[in-house]
Order: C-alpha cells, then structure tokens, then sequence
C-alpha cells in the first residue's frame, strides 16, 4: 500500500495560470528536494542539463500538495510542477490475466476507483491527424451531491486539437501513454512495462473524446473492467448566447457566452485569439477557443492552465479497434450500474478476477456503492 503517489508534470509557459489559496516560498528544503530529483531525472534519462532554476513555489490544498518550480534554457521558461497526491488504498487481490494490471486506490473517504488496465491498447494506437497545439484544463467535478459540505475532486485534462479533429482526456493518461509508447520503441521486458503502467494507472476519467472523428461525429472510448466501449454520437454542438462581458485570462482578451446542452447550462469564456471552435469536453461552437467554463450547479468546472503550439509534426492517436460499439444511452446505463455496484460489475463481465476491497479499518466490503452525478443529465 502507497501512502503517497507523485505525479511530475512538465508544463510550457507558453500561458500559465495557477490559483492557490495560500501561495507562498516553499521551505528550503522542499526546493533541495524536488530541485535535486528534478536533476536526477534529467540525468537517468538524459535530459538537457543547461537549466537553471529561478524561482518556486508551494501551497497545500486539501489532499493534494503542489511545488512548483521555474526554469529558464535559453530563451524558453519553463515550469515543473511537483503534485503530491496525500491517497489511502484498497487491497486488491488478483490472478493473473495476460497483459491485464490490477489498480484499486481510495482518493477520497467515500470514493474509490477501480481499474483494470490493458498495456496493448497503447501498442495498438494509430495516427488520424496531425497536432497544432494542445490546451491543458483543470477540471474540477462534485462528484457525490448528497453530501452537504461537499467538495470537488480535480483532474487535470489535456485538449489536443489537430487540423481536422481533436481528443480530451485525462493528463494521468497522457503521462502514461506517452511512457508506454516509448517502453515499446526502445522494446523493454515486459516487467518494465508492468512496473510503468502502474506508476502512473489511470486518473479519475477513463475517457477519450473525440471531436469530428469519425466526420460530424463525436465518438467517446472507455474502459469499465475489462470491457472496452466506443460510442459514436453525432457532433452537437450547445446553441450559445454571446454576451458583451469581456475578461482577461491567460493574458488572452475573452468574451462570454451561456448556453444548454446535455441536461446542463454552461457559462464560457472564450478568446478569438486563437479562432479554433473547440474545447473541453464535448463543449465547442464558439468562434474561438474555450478558455473557461462552469455549469449553474457548480458540479462541472473547466479552466485552462496552460496552451503548447506544435511546431513540428506530431501526431494524434486513436485507438478503437476492438471496442464494443454502444449507444449513449447504453453507456450511460453501464454507467450507472457500474456506480450501484462495482464490485459486481467487475466480477460479472469478468469472472476470472478475484477482488476484495476493504475499507479503512481492513474490514472487507461485500457492497458498496460510487457517488453518481454523471456530467450528461436527461433532458427533462
């Protein structure tokens, strides 16, 4: 059991935005620390080492520690930022199952997160367009409505717009994506490979979106257990409402828009800055890119951090060869079966995985049910 799971995330200062709610110098031996791992790293996998570090920063926000730290190489600034995720586990029990690795973590008391990863899925992407830049969000979901001191979660997304379609997925994902695919050029054992994925395992979101991929489609692949779901829905797009309250964000000059779509109305800022239709989620239709957006519960928020422009070529992968084809409203059942009982989904659509989760006193949990309060609503 790991009492602590670090996530290191290099991020261009191309635009940066960070909130904190006690931002400060973090203590000197913090710097040592992470200033020293940093170059650890950069010499075990042979890094550039002509950056020096100009500044830092610290700040602790519920279960989650960040120190980030600036550096300068040539004419580029750049900053790591060090996210130390404060996690409780659940033991998991398993057999093994070629190329399968077993993940269970409590993030939070009343949340668990269950997976079962498959490595090939990575092996098997292949290139659909070309990148022109990528836009990092932070996505924060209140995730169990029934609590009244309830709190968001957060996950870190990535939006990678090419020149015909786009994806929105989790930067957890893209991490480990990123260190399978070149565990798999450079043809290391299999234990190697093992060890990585679950380094990194999977974030609290599963899917992958894909924007106009197929054409005028929006097509959704996710993993519950060992199934392996594609959904291809037509592109809609929320009717927006454009607004004369203007913001500055990123240092970008944004407008304002409302609008509906799935069950939930969406405040957005957007900038023609960068005259792309896109953004987070499913969420697109404006004539510039999404910078912000909030629905009217609160539930949802999507605020971007950061945006990376591709100068030379880089290519966007997918990956739904041998996923089951399903209807949204077939996923959205899936979904909310998966979250009444997920033990018994797991055991169900496969029987040859042994799980026992225990809770924080190590009694064992026959039943036990995830908050659901999916971002899609029925329209009433």
């Amino acid at each position: 059991a790991l009492p602590i799971l670090l996530v290191v995330k290099p991020i261009a200062l191309t635009a940066y935005y960070q909130y904190s709610c006690n931002d400060s110098q973090y203590p000197y031996c913090f710097y040592s620390f992470f200033h020293l791992f940093f170059f650890s790293l950069k010499q075990r996998y042979g890094l550039s080492l002509d950056m020096q570090c100009t500044r830092g920063l610290y700040f602790h926000r519920r279960n989650i520690s960040v120190i980030i730290l600036w550096y300068r190489e040539g004419e580029k600034d750049l900053a790591l930022q060090y996210k130390i995720h404060h996690l409780k586990t659940i033991r998991i029990m398993k057999k093994k199952l070629a190329n399968l690795l077993f993940w269970a973590i409590m993030a939070l008391p009343a949340t668990a997160q269950i997976t079962i990863l498959a490595m090939d899925d990575v092996k098997k992407s292949e290139p659909i367009d070309e990148l022109v830049f990528r836009a990092q969000y932070e996505l924060k979901m209140v995730e169990d409505t029934t609590k009244a001191d309830r709190q968001p979660n957060s996950e870190t997304m990535m939006l990678e717009v090419g020149k015909k379609c786009s994806q929105f997925y989790s930067y957890t994902t893209y991490l480990r994506d990123s260190t399978l695919i070149a565990d798999y050029a450079n043809k290391v054992s299999q234990d190697v490979l093992q060890q990585h994925a679950k380094a990194y395992g999977n974030g609290r979101i599963t899917y992958r979106i894909y924007k106009n991929y197929p054409t005028g489609k929006v097509t959704t692949l996710d993993r519950l257990a060992t199934s392996n779901f594609r959904c291809e829905e037509k592109n809609e797009k929320p009717v927006w409402t454009l607004l004369p309250d203007t913001a500055t964000i990123l240092t970008y000059h944004c407008r304002k828009a409302t609008g509906h779509f799935r069950g939930r109305s969406y405040t957005a800022w957007f900038t023609m800055e960068i005259p792309v239709s896109e953004g987070p989620w499913k969420l697109c239709g404006l004539p510039g890119l999404i910078i912000k957006a909030e629905d009217d519960r609160r539930h949802y928020s999507f605020e971007c951090t950061g945006i990376e422009q591709f100068r030379g070529p880089k290519p966007l992968l997918f990956n739904g060869k041998g996923f089951e084809s399903i209807s949204r409203r077939d996923l959205n059942k899936v979904y909310e079966r998966y979250a009444k009982d997920p033990v018994g989904f797991i055991t169900s659509t496969a029987p040859n995985v042994k799980l026992t989760v225990k809770d924080e006193q190590g009694n064992t949990l026959k039943n036990f049910e995830l908050p659901y309060n999916p971002i899609e609503l029925s329209e009433k």
